[in-house]
């Protein structure tokens, strides 16, 4: 049992990081539509995707009220 302790925190550092690489983008996109980048947690609640996609869909988009008021 202690030789696989060694598995263990190579799977949690691999999850982690595909975690943060799956994450990082979708901050990005967030922060150039004008919005929050902290609202990616959102990802990480069950349910919480599907809220993030309604709240997008429906809110009106910051960065598009910048570049009307710019025009």
């Amino acid at each position: 049992m202690g030789s696989m302790s060694w598995i263990h925190w190579l799977v949690f550092l691999g999850a982690t990081a595909v975690l943060c690489a799956a994450l990082y983008p979708g901050a990005r996109i967030l922060q150039r539509a004008g919005f929050s980048p902290w609202w990616v947690a959102l990802c990480l609640i069950p349910g919480g995707v599907f809220v993030c996609y309604l709240l997008l869909a429906f809110v009106p988009w910051p960065a598009l009220d910048e570049r009307r008021t710019e025009a």
